[in-house]
């Protein structure tokens, strides 16, 4: 008896159904793996002070690779940890903290988030520090004021305008020697080091102090906007330091609009 061959219709439709069940297979490995890659990558992570201005600014170091990125997370924002913008967290690559913040940081690998770290925030206050602490010196002071977006703020993409640094009352700490020559530096710092990446320096028009030189205000032409996240420095010599060795509360406005609280120390 002759062999019946496969109709060439049957034929293609069973290669098509093979193909379909390996696809299936396939794409179902591949999920699995994307799913699950395997656990959290490995990264160490390790923080670092640097003085400026009397004041401790910390930077957290990645001491491992594992081919991913790492980047913190405090509220809505993500700050990657990629110096040289490979696509990667290199060992040995930084990102400053920002102050008075807890973050969280996390690991972003096979398309997975995993946290790797926590840090609670407490390196310090970096919005006013002195050169000198001694009490009722007349000295430098430092402001570094870190611009946050704020919903009705209306300081982010506009024009800097102002600065007013107020002082606690009965502190004794006076600004009202502080004259524009006495203003040595003022600018954004915007790549997360102690340094002053646009100075905005021949922007200043006017400096006085009110409230019996407790209040120092800064005027500018506006002719420099503040981006988000830029970090707003001042440092001006001829301030004089609290009479009385102690923690005092200081603030910092810039264009009226939101007010940061600090503290200064001296003794």
């Amino acid at each position: 008896m002759a062999e019946r061959a496969i109709s060439p219709v049957l034929g293609t439709v069973l290669l098509v159904g093979l193909v379909l069940i390996l696809s299936a297979v396939g794409f179902a490995m591949f999920q699995t793996m994307a799913d699950d890659p395997g656990g959290a990558p490995t990264v160490d992570l390790r923080t670092t002070d640097l003085n400026v201005d009397g004041c401790s600014l910390t930077y957290v170091v990645a001491d491992g690779s594992h081919g991913g990125l790492v980047f913190y997370r405090a509220g809505d924002q993500r700050v990657l940890i990629d110096d040289d913008g490979n696509g990667k967290t290199d060992a040995g690559e930084t990102v400053r903290l920002p102050p008075r913040n807890a973050v969280t940081f996390l690991a972003n690998d096979s398309e997975q988030i995993y946290e790797v770290d926590q840090f609670d925030g407490g390196n310090g206050d970096c919005l006013t520090a002195a050169g000198r602490e001694k009490p009722g010196a007349r000295t430098t002071h430092g402001i570094r004021y870190d611009v946050e977006y704020y919903s009705g703020s209306g300081t982010v993409g506009n024009s800097l305008n102002e600065i007013s640094i107020s002082y606690e009352s009965g502190s004794g700490a006076d600004a009202s020697g502080v004259t524009a020559d006495d203003v040595v530096a003022v600018g954004f710092d915007r790549d997360d080091d102690p340094d002053i990446d646009v100075s905005v320096g021949g922007d200043l028009q006017s400096v006085s102090a009110s409230n019996g030189g407790r209040t120092l205000e800064l005027g500018f032409t506006g002719n420099y906007n503040v981006k988000r996240d830029d970090e707003i420095i001042v440092r001006y010599d001829a301030v004089k330091n609290p009479t009385a060795a102690g923690t005092y509360t200081t603030s910092v406005n810039v264009n009226g609009d939101v007010t940061q609280s600090g503290k200064i120390r001296v003794r």
